[in-house]
């Protein structure tokens, strides 16, 4: 999930309700596509992240965001994510 939000499920009216899934009960394509990166080194830059990644996934990588911190927005935070061209692409990765 993007950083901002946390994983958790929530039944209302007894139906059960994914934040995941958009209005249609489709899972949001995005999140499908996108795996979380953990355990980076603390000099790893934006570019080494996404250049990485396009040689691990050979190309299906489409975007890569290393998540910096929030008050000096340089130093990075030790995680990321990466976003693949198809959520096919995404499993494999895992």
């Amino acid at each position: 999930p993007p950083p901002n939000m946390v994983a958790t499920h929530t039944t209302t009216a007894n139906s059960f309700v994914d934040p995941y899934e958009n209005a249609s009960g489709k899972a949001s394509s995005r999140l499908c596509r996108q795996i979380f990166v953990g355990g980076l080194p603390t000099n790893v830059t934006q570019a080494g992240l996404r250049a990485w990644a396009q040689r691990t996934f050979q190309g299906r990588v489409i975007n890569a965001v290393l998540v910096v911190d929030k008050r000096t927005h340089k130093r990075p935070r030790g995680f990321g994510f990466v976003t693949f061209d198809t959520a096919e692409a995404g499993n494999l990765a895992v």
